[in-house]
């Protein structure tokens, strides 16, 4: 839940090392990967009005909906 506080995007960051060996001697190279992600899941909640339904018949409607 902290990336939709922090406006639906993540940063993800990839520490790893690539190791081989050549004769005998390891050597390692460090890898570095980052990638911010965006979503959209508040995208799709309507904040205007939603209605509630049981049995599809509706019995209410919230007018108002704050996202916090």
């Amino acid at each position: 839940m902290g990336h939709i506080k922090n406006g639906e995007k993540m940063t993800v960051k990839v520490v790893s090392t690539l190791e081989f060996s050549i004769l005998g001697f390891r050597f390692g190279v460090p890898i570095t990967r980052e990638s911010e992600f965006r979503t959209n899941f508040l995208g799709g909640i309507p904040t205007k009005s939603v209605g509630i339904f049981i049995a599809g018949e509706k019995v209410g409607e919230v007018k108002d909906v704050r996202l916090m």
